[in-house]
């Protein structure tokens, strides 16, 4: 039996029934309509018992004859009922017996063919909430062929969700993402109309609560001449109403609560609805540098670099890498204020023989969502090899200069020393 509590239910001793065959009993089916209803509200039950089926395009008969039929609808604490129509067809005359929610069928000259019970049950404003189960008891009294009369059991259990009773009451903001400083709109639709069952709400309230304020919003509900009251078909559309968002308020996942409270013949009762709203925190961060666009391999290269916070909000975890080739410079900062500014000097060796990229690299992570965020920066160079080539050439010739005149001064010496 599914939720809806439709579905073929046959009758004891018939586990299968082959197409076109006669079957040992009658069909019955059960339906709830609605399937979901407020206190206060109504729905109806109909079950139906059939000597008839179709199956695949063929008709099958029951091959018993019923002569009586007994029901009796069964139902929970805060239901109550009746069964207001019953329609029975047959080859004979027909009998019915009709007391509450219980039926009893019977036929004289004749067998019953079909059944068809309309019961309409009502919940009562204090009906505990939830599923609440659906039980029918039927019996009747059947006979195969010509032989003796024999009892045959027709149950078949339904449920119903019995919801608590409320207004139409829709809640919304106009964002569901914003940084502080910040102003949310609120609207708010109140409405007494279908499926509510007809009551005449009193003393209506509306509260707007949230964590950016210790003082909930609060606004009693009153009509033109100053009633607290919403008829059936009425309705009250309260709005614009602004939720501030403080530049103190901090990152993260909130609900707002919007909370009706009204009377209901006599009763206090009230409503919530939520909606979410995230408060993002997150900040942006600047980055200059300054390195030479020729580097000389073997020697070392300085780096300077400016990295200032231009957003609203705190960064956290600020961490500066700096490159070349596969040197690596790692730099740890912290944390960094709303238009803080800090200046680092970087020194890297190099060790590339071709020309590379000086690349510098600033991580940090946002108040809220705490996501990684990066910027980076990268400078062409030019490496140069080896040692530079002109004061080589000039220390080159200063050499040989020397080397000339030493031996220039020691022939000189030589010549003039007597034998």
């Amino acid at each position: 039996m599914t939720k809806r509590s439709l579905g073929l239910v046959l009758i004891l001793f018939l586990s299968h029934v082959p197409p076109a065959l006669p079957a040992s009993g009658h069909w019955g089916w059960f339906e709830i309509q609605p399937e979901e209803v407020m206190q206060g509200g109504s729905f109806r039950v109909i079950y139906n018992i059939s000597k008839y089926r179709l199956e695949l395009g063929q008709l099958i008969s029951s091959e018993t004859r019923m002569l009586e039929f007994n029901l009796t609808i069964g139902l929970p604490r805060g239901l109550t009922g009746e069964i207001t129509s019953v329609n029975v067809s047959s080859d004979g005359y027909v009998f019915k017996q009709i007391e509450g929610m219980s039926l009893r069928i019977y036929a004289q000259g004749g067998e019953i063919l079909d059944i068809r019970v309309l019961a309409q049950v009502n919940v009562s404003l204090d009906s505990p909430i939830g599923p609440r189960q659906i039980e029918t008891t039927g019996r009747s009294i059947e006979i195969v062929g010509e032989g003796a009369e024999s009892p045959r059991d027709y149950r078949v259990r339904g449920e119903v969700e019995v919801m608590p009773f409320e207004p139409i009451f829709l809640f919304s903001i106009d964002k569901e993402v914003v940084e502080p400083p910040g102003t949310l709109v609120a609207d708010v639709y109140i409405g007494n109309g279908p499926p509510m069952p007809p009551f005449t709400l009193h003393n209506l309230t509306l509260w707007i609560e949230h964590a950016f304020s210790s003082e909930p919003i609060w606004k009693p509900i009153k009509d033109v001449w100053g009633r607290s009251v919403l008829p059936p078909k009425a309705y009250y559309e309260l709005g614009p109403m602004y939720i501030r968002i403080g530049p103190e308020s901090r990152g993260g996942r909130y609900q707002i609560a919007a909370r009706l409270e009204f009377y209901l013949e006599g009763e206090s009762r009230e409503a919530i609805r939520t909606v979410n709203l995230t408060v993002h925190r997150t900040t942006t961060l600047n980055l200059s540098v300054e390195a030479p666009s020729k580097v000389r391999k073997g020697s070392t290269t300085t780096i300077h670099a400016k990295i200032i916070n231009t957003g609203s909000f705190e960064a956290e975890d600020v961490i500066v890498v700096a490159e070349l080739g596969e040197e690596r410079e790692v730099q740890g900062i912290g944390e960094m204020a709303s238009g803080e500014l800090r200046e680092l000097e970087i020194h890297l060796p190099v060790v590339v023989s071709e020309n590379s990229t000086i690349n510098v690299q600033v991580y940090w992570r946002d108040e809220y969502p705490s996501d990684q965020r990066q910027i980076s920066v990268e400078i062409p160079v030019t490496v140069e090899g080896g040692l530079p080539v002109v004061p080589m050439l000039v220390g080159s010739v200063a050499l040989v200069v020397v080397i000339g005149w030493w031996f220039y001064a020691k022939r000189t010496v030589e010549h003039k020393t007597p034998d």
